[in-house]
């Protein structure tokens, strides 16, 4: 027995040569389907791998890997060097509170 994928749909076809087709579980769809993979920078300071940036359409979401940047966590900024800038300044000792853009 032949199995044939198609749109949303799993179909096996049998020794008479005829398909019989089955909707595809969600599963399927989004291991057969391309997938749109986001962009990311990572940020380090001095070496030590503190968070990433993520490009959106907005902006860059920074996700903090670091304790001392939790403040930051979440936070989208017009470009990667504020990314960049702001999570070196909070890293190396400043605060986060009144530097968050979003």
């Amino acid at each position: 027995m032949a199995y044939i994928a198609t749109s949303r749909k799993i179909c096996s076809i049998g020794l008479a040569g005829r398909p019989a087709c089955e909707p595809a579980s969600p599963i399927f769809w989004s291991l057969k389907e391309p997938s749109l993979m986001l962009q990311s920078h990572i940020i380090d300071i001095d070496g030590a791998f503190v968070g990433a940036a993520v490009r959106l359409d907005t902006g860059y979401r920074f996700i903090a890997t670091d304790m001392k940047l939790d403040d930051l966590d979440g936070s989208i900024w017009p470009t990667l060097a504020d990314v960049q800038r702001l999570a070196r300044r909070v890293y190396l000792g400043g605060r986060a509170a009144s530097l968050r853009a979003h």
